[in-house]
Formats: C-alpha cells, sequence, structure tokens
C-alpha cells in the first residue's frame, strides 16, 4: 500500500502503461491496445467514485423530486 499526501492512501495495481493496455481493451475493444500505445504519453488519472446514496425510479415520467 502506498502512502501519499493526496489521496490519503490506495493500493498499487500495476505500472501505469499496463493499466492504460488493459482498460483500452476493456473500453475499446481489441484494437484498444493499439491506441493506447499510440497515446502512452499522454498523462492519464484513473479516478473511482464511490456513491454515498443511489436513487432509482422506475415511473414513467420524471421523478417528483425533479418536476
Amino acid at each position: 500500500m502506498s502512502t501519499r499526501a493526496w489521496p490519503s492512501t490506495w493500493p498499487t495495481i500495476s505500472t501505469p502503461s499496463t493499466l492504460t493496455h488493459r482498460l483500452s481493451r476493456r473500453y475499446l475493444g481489441p484494437d484498444g491496445p493499439r491506441y493506447a500505445e499510440h497515446t502512452i504519453q499522454r498523462p492519464r488519472v484513473l479516478v473511482r467514485l464511490e456513491p454515498v446514496s443511489w436513487a432509482t425510479w422506475t415511473g414513467r415520467e420524471w421523478h417528483p423530486r425533479y418536476g
């Protein structure tokens, strides 16, 4: 586990290059790693969002909160 000033702590997953190729394949398909290799020098930031609450609506119109 790495400890730095911001964000407080996070696990080391893999090298940026490996992670970039893995995510590019996941979201761009088989040609994703080729795109990743072409853009590997561009800065990247991995962000993880953790929702505090979750609201769903299965009605046909807008939820009353937004109406």
